[in-house]
């Protein structure tokens, strides 16, 4: 049976344009006999991956290619109608040993290179000149692709304005341009007489190529796999002039018809028919890809020794490296501990020689060593953390012997490349690419994501010629990042690294900072540390990666059951872990992290962070907290953090124009004699500031202008020089955030005169048409210069915050003391028990608790019912409740609609010191409350 192939074929990859996933377009092409599949996705090789693995698995022969905008070059003459780019489709010969392939990457990343300063190279957008092609493609001496000039090609559209002359002499420019590396795309739709695509437009297209002695294949710029896919398809590409039946899939019987409907309304002759089929079969021939040979598929591409700056063999460096290494980290080892490691070393590494991977491993290790000098915090995660080697080179701060990881991957287990990932602070992930790749060079690294159009979560460490196994574009941070997906490079032969933005690592790097800025060569003493801790540095930074492991008072603040803000332990079936295991060693947060499919060594890692995390919190609670306040983005509530804080005796100081900053800070303050924190050196409080950047309204440019400005002496002062809105500089004097520049002379001094005062003056000047300049430094009002007034949380409960971007728009969020508090007097009466003593409950004690909802879930029974779980917070732990049907029934839209709430019910030990409440009823407690106050009201009148 006669044979035809599809050379223009768009897949879903093709934005707007393609329907069909690439592995159905294959199929279907092997289904109808086809020995060869093509895919010419717009700009990119997006889809290229997918397609090959399906021709693979379908056993037939790949084609690629690209359909990519041309733009006009400089000296080219804007024509009428040539307004809009026109496109080419470009096809990669194959079997040259890769030549075709790393011409359309090229090719691919030329189309969508950028300027130095990060603009378009082309006003146009994406887009090739003919220069570029003519430079990529006959670089060697038989050309290593076609240029397809097809429906939306300059010669196209000159033939559809009846413009013959200039048709032909474009087509001829392009002849003399691409010399054997050129093809007219003759292609029929059956639309409207006239229009490109039409049979009389085909047809003409033909006659130019046989006129110019172009050769000229048959098409049909598949855009869809059926017929019944046209809907859908003219949905997407809803600019086209009119609907388009005819662009799918179209099997060989079908387009032969249609090679000779062309033929018989075009002057030539019939013999015409079979040479545009042969021609086309022809093209299709050379542009088969062997896999093997083109591509070196699922072989390694690893970095080189010039990229490592080493001259003698990876492998041997490595074992170098890693055994100076050995003596350094294990040099406390006895003798035996000591061999037996190093024969565990040889195994690793000689398994990593046969993989192919030591310059892998060595640009890793670069990578991490990258990290540190920059001074950028990180933790390894995934299996490989229990690979000796990482650990030696500094990859892995994870002791593999330490906590027995030898065993779990042995060295001569089957050859694969055990997964490992960095985890880096969030803030600084775009400098570490950049870094990266100003290290390691762009012709050698690039960027890639799970997909093009979502954030890079990965670094492709590739050899030198990695431009020439994948196109790139920028990425949203102007670095090249490469157009396949994470789960392509494998096949392609490319290895990652994947470095991750993490909140985790932000907060520790904060927390560490803000711990060094307070306290300096004090912090030890401060955080109640042996002075002489060996991981605590002159300056006070500390260095939690050696911090012991065995420290009993964050073991204790673990098993408080208080986890709020350590990583990975604060969901309610992980606390219920603790109760159960009590850890008092690294081991058991080691089992409360497991799971059945999860390697030990990713354990391990998670359990460094959990440890660090509690940790700081235990000895450094106000800078944690605040580190913690700044770094989130939404996995907290922030009530509940504040309310964390308050439980831990950290005062909440007020937004301050002069004192706050666009991140929470600490902040020492006077202390009252009568209470403290934690054990501090000068003996003050230690409190947390509240953020500039949490005022509601306030612009970027509004908080940089404040911030730049300081100190202000006044509020014309502030109003003249940090210019905020009106409407910004009305919710400053709400929240108090003006007094501190208000009058001293105000008498009573009170919070409340001072806040009548600055709000009298904020209206006098927004009343104002103008805004006044300033024409001394004194303010209208005297500065407060008496600081016998310390704000207090109090105060800090009239503030008001913008909520989180992951939280619903709504009221301001509140900061102070517990909302739970406000209703103390109402639930001491009932008798309601704060949720921090329920471990102190019997079995099947009937309690009644309450507090602010911080979590809710439903969980599904055998049955196919739901229990729903609701976690109370009242500011001394949080209670877990669950409603089972009948409490459900009776709970109504309570259960999911307020936010306070009051829960009956009985306790329920759910193992060995694991406890929640088996909820009965629960009430809303502004309801309560306000019926409570109703009840107390009338009481008292008729007492009187």
């Amino acid at each position: 049976m006669a044979r035809f192939t599809h050379l223009h074929v768009a897949s879903t990859f093709s934005p707007n344009v393609g329907t069909a996933q690439p592995a159905a377009l294959v199929a279907s092409a092997a289904a109808g006999g086809a020995d060869v599949a093509a895919i010419t996705d717009r700009d990119g090789l997006y889809g290229a991956i997918p397609h090959l693995r399906a021709c693979l698995a379908a056993g037939i022969d790949a084609m690629v290619g690209v359909d990519l905008a041309l733009l006009p070059d400089r000296t080219d003459r804007v024509l009428p109608g040539d307004s809009l780019p026109r496109r080419v489709t470009v096809l990669a010969h194959g079997q040259n040993r890769g030549k075709g392939w790393s011409a359309l990457c090229r090719l691919i990343s030329r189309a969508h290179e950028s300027e130095a300063d990060g603009s378009q190279r082309h006003p146009s957008g994406i887009g090739i000149e003919r220069s570029d092609l003519r430079d990529l493609i006959l670089t060697e001496s038989t050309p290593v692709a076609t240029v397809l000039l097809g429906p939306d090609s300059d010669v196209a559209h000159a033939v559809a304005s009846a413009d013959f002359a200039r048709a032909a002499s474009t087509l001829a420019e392009w002849k003399h341009l691409l010399p054997g590396a050129m093809a007219v795309e003759v292609v029929c739709h059956l639309n409207e007489p006239g229009d490109v695509a039409s049979i009389r437009h085909a047809a003409r297209m033909l006659e130019l190529a046989d006129l110019v002695g172009v050769p000229a294949v048959l098409s049909n710029a598949v855009r869809y796999l059926r017929p019944d896919a046209a809907a859908p398809g003219d949905m997407l590409g809803a600019f086209l002039s009119q609907p388009d039946t005819q662009a799918w899939l179209k099997p060989a019987v079908a387009m032969r018809r249609l090679a000779s409907l062309i033929v018989d309304h075009s002057s030539l002759r019939r013999s015409a028919i079979e040479r545009l089929l042969s021609t086309t079969e022809g093209l299709a021939d050379t542009c088969r890809l062997d896999t093997l040979a083109d591509l070196a598929w699922r072989r390694p591409k690893v970095p080189s020794r010039a990229a490592l700056r080493i001259e003698a063999d990876p492998i041997a460096e490595l074992r170098r490296r890693s055994d100076s290494a050995l003596l350094e980290r294990y040099a406390h080892a006895r003798p035996s501990d000591l061999e037996s490691l190093k024969v565990h070393l040889d195994n690793e590494i000689d398994m990593i020689g046969r993989l192919g991977l030591a310059s892998y491993v060595l640009t890793v290790a670069e990578v991490s060593s990258l990290m540190r000098s920059m001074r950028v915090r990180n933790q390894a995660r995934g299996s490989g953390t229990g690979d000796l080697v990482n650990y030696l080179l500094r990859i892995s701060s994870v002791d593999p012997a330490r906590h027995g990881l030898l065993s779990e991957r042995p060295p001569d287990s089957p050859a694969s490349r055990p997964v490992i990932a960095i985890d880096v602070e969030s803030n600084r992930l775009d400098d570490v690419y950049r870094a990266i790749i100003e290290r390691f060079g762009d012709n050698r690294v690039a960027l890639v994501s799970h997909h093009v159009s979502t954030p890079p979560s990965s670094l492709i460490l590739g050899a030198d010629d990695l431009l020439d196994t994948t196109p790139t574009q920028p990425s949203s941070i102007g670095l090249p990042m490469s157009q396949y997906a994470t789960n392509d490079l494998e096949d392609v032969g490319l290895l990652a690294l994947d470095v991750l933005g993490s909140q985790t690592q932000s907060t520790l790097a904060d927390a560490v900072s803000e711990i060094r800025r307070i306290h300096g060569r004090l912090a030890a003493q401060a955080g109640g540390l042996p002075v002489d801790a060996p991981y605590v540095g002159s300056d006070g930074s500390i260095e939690l990666d050696e911090i012991p492991l065995d420290d009993e008072a964050t073991f204790e603040s673990i098993r408080t059951g208080h986890t709020v803000g350590m990583f990975y332990i604060e969901s309610q079936s992980q606390r219920e872990r603790i109760r159960t295991i009590r850890p008092t060693e690294f081991d058991d947060l080691i089992s409360i992290e497991s799971s059945d499919d999860t390697p030990k060594a990713h354990c391990v890692a998670l359990a460094h962070s959990t440890f660090q995390s509690a940790w700081i919190k235990t000895h450094y609670p106000a800078e944690f907290l605040a580190a913690l306040l700044t770094h989130d983005r939404g996995t907290h509530r922030r009530d509940l953090l504040l309310a964390e804080a308050r439980r831990m005796r950290v005062p909440i100081l007020p937004i301050d124009v002069n004192a706050s900053t666009e991140a929470y800070r600490t902040e020492r303050i006077d202390p009252p004699r009568s209470r403290g924190v934690l054990a501090d050196p000068d003996d003050v409080i230690l409190g947390i500031r509240l953020s500039l950047g949490d005022v509601h309204g306030m612009t970027a440019i509004e908080l940089d202008r404040i911030l730049a400005n300081r100190p202000y002496v006044g509020i014309d002062d502030f109003y003249h020089r940090a210019a905020p809105s009106p409407a910004l500089l009305t919710t400053l004097g709400v929240i108090g955030s003006l007094d501190s520049v208000a009058a001293s002379d105000i008498s009573p001094r009170s919070p409340q005169a001072i806040r009548g005062a600055v709000m009298a003056r904020v209206r006098e000047l927004t009343a104002q048409r103008k805004r006044p300049a300033t024409r001394h430094t004194h303010p209208t009002l005297p500065v407060l210069v008496d600081d016998s007034h310390q704000p207090n949380e109090v105060d800090a409960e009239r503030m008001t915050v913008s909520p989180r971007p992951t939280e619903p728009d709504g009221p301001p969020t509140k900061s102070g003391r517990n909302a739970i508090e406000s209703y103390r007097l109402m639930l001491d009466e009932l008798g309601a028990l704060p949720t921090g003593d329920l471990s102190s409950c019997d079995d099947d004690e009937a309690v009644l608790v309450a507090g602010t909802r911080v979590a809710t879930r439903t969980l599904p029974k055998s049955n196919g019912e739901r229990v729903v779980s609701v976690s109370l917070d009242d500011g001394s732990g949080c209670a877990d409740s669950i409603f089972f049907d009948e409490a459900q029934d009776r709970a109504g839209t309570l259960l999911f609609g307020t936010k306070l709430m009051l829960i009956q019910g009985k306790t329920r030990h759910t193992e060995d010191r694991g406890i929640s409440i088996e909820a009965s009823n629960v009430w809303d407690l502004k309801a309560l409350w306000a019926q409570w106050q109703l009840t107390q009201r009338r009481q008292a009148q008729e007492a009187s």
